[in-house]
């Protein structure tokens, strides 16, 4: 616990919509309403390539429906970020806004 929070002092909170590149089409995972495991993003005008998926897991609400997929990556030059996507859009006029730039690490 104690490492877990200092990795999260340093973390620098970012929370930005983020245009993602997923490889391929998993029926299983499309099956279960999971996203494809991104393999780039896109934030401020650069893209950042996906070189490893460190962790993944999901936020659920009180009635244990998946609200959140969240992916721990690391990219090409060796940063670490947390991205996620959104099951269902925060509200109409972002409907086509599913994935965030969490934090980096």
């Amino acid at each position: 616990k104690l490492v877990r929070s200092i990795m999260n002092e340093s973390a620098r909170l970012i929370s930005e919509p983020i245009k993602v590149g997923v490889s391929g089409f998993d029926p299983t995972t499309m099956a279960i309403g999971a996203p494809g495991i991104p393999t780039s993003f896109d934030w401020r005008n650069q893209t950042y390539e996906i070189v490893r998926v460190e962790e993944q897991w999901k936020k659920v609400n009180h009635e244990g429906y998946v609200r959140r997929h969240y992916f721990r990556v690391v990219t090409q030059d060796g940063s670490r970020f947390e991205i996620y996507c959104e099951r269902k859009a925060r509200s109409a006029r972002q409907q086509k806004t599913r994935w965030w730039l969490y934090r980096q690490l």
